[in-house]
């Protein structure tokens, strides 16, 4: 499921500015190198349209992974004010085997003062196996025109439809350095989480734990035009890692 990351780890669309900006539309690819299965891949194109303080979201991810494949859709609404924003994404589709058949992903943030604001949001995905709830709180802070670091901690409990309750911590730290002109950045993250799955007999489970660490950079090229590539390592505790490329452009009309 990997959904105890998803909240703390691969969550583009938590972000304070989620409101801000032009129209635009994006394209993502991330491939996937698991030490234990066959490699798997996600691709994501998103589009946003602002209307004043109002943004319109939309967005389609297809996966591919352990020999299976999914496709799902999802709608989204953001908010802007003075000092504060919010999100709300719902999506999913009801015939998924390994993306969640339903979910709803929420945030909100506030200004504390200039360059430094606090978020908090919240998720719950309905996987074939389990219902799983996520919340996590995170600080935004602009410590330099040219530096920014990030640091969020978060909870998930896994409710498994055949098994006990499971609940586990995580956390993320991110530096993020850019050009004062904000055309170039490069960024360092390290984060982890653990996760529940079934095992063994109808009833049980277990349970690993990750550290991930990140690369990543981007430069806008043209006027509208934004890419982004980074790489992340997966380290398992179970004697297991994966490897994962990204690959991303957007452009804003």
């Amino acid at each position: 499921m990997r959904a105890s990351a998803a909240i703390l780890l691969a969550a583009s669309w938590l972000s304070p500015s989620y409101a801000a900006g032009a129209p635009s539309v994006s394209i993502g690819y991330a491939a996937e190198d698991y030490s234990f299965a066959n490699s798997g891949a996600l691709r994501t194109v998103e589009g946003r349209a602002p209307f004043g303080a109002w943004t319109a979201m939309a967005r389609a991810d297809s996966l591919r992974r352990f020999g299976q494949s999914d496709q799902e859709g999802a709608a989204g609404v953001a908010w802007k004010g003075e000092g504060q924003g919010a999100s709300l994404w719902l999506g999913g589709t009801p015939a998924a085997d390994i993306l969640p058949r339903a979910y709803a992903e929420a945030a909100y943030d506030r200004a504390l003062r200039r360059g430094l604001y606090l978020e908090a949001a919240a998720r719950v995905s309905d996987y074939v196996p389990a219902k799983v709830y996520g919340g996590s709180l995170a600080v935004f802070w602009q410590v330099l025109p040219t530096l920014e670091l990030t640091g969020r901690v978060g909870q998930t409990q896994t409710r498994f439809r055949a098994a006990g309750d499971k609940s586990y911590p995580g956390f993320l730290a991110k530096a993020k350095l850019g050009s004062s002109e904000g055309r170039a950045w490069t960024g360092v993250s390290y984060g982890s989480y653990k996760e529940a799955f079934e095992a063994g007999a109808p009833g049980g489970t277990g349970a690993f734990s990750a550290g991930v660490y990140g690369l990543e950079a981007g430069a806008r090229l043209l006027p509208g035009l934004t890419m982004r590539a980074g790489f992340e390592y997966e380290d398992r505790d179970n004697g297991t890692f994966v490897r994962r490329w990204t690959l991303g452009a957007g452009w804003d009309f």
